[in-house]
């Protein structure tokens, strides 16, 4: 009740962000309108968290890709200086 007298919100959706049974978040869409979404809201959420999952593991990886990269050519150095010695 504190919530309700506090925000203007009045209608809540929220959507399950997975990829291959990974949960990476959740898309939550807020409206201040009570019963603001309709039959077609769903579908479009669902389509919209699906294609905002995608995204984010494809950032996600890139981030892990360049952090690995970065560790190889650390590693690279490494070698190169014992075996200077």
């Amino acid at each position: 009740r504190d919530a309700l007298a506090e925000t203007p919100i009045r209608s809540i959706m929220a959507f399950q962000m997975f990829i291959a049974g990974e949960t990476l978040g959740a898309l939550n869409v807020y409206a201040e309108q009570p019963d603001a979404f309709g039959d077609e809201s769903r579908p479009l959420g669902l389509i919209f968290a699906a294609h905002s999952s995608v995204a984010w593991n494809s950032a996600r990886r890139e981030a892990q890709f360049q952090r690995a990269l970065t560790s190889r050519d650390i590693i690279g150095q490494a070698k190169g200086m014992i075996m200077e010695r």
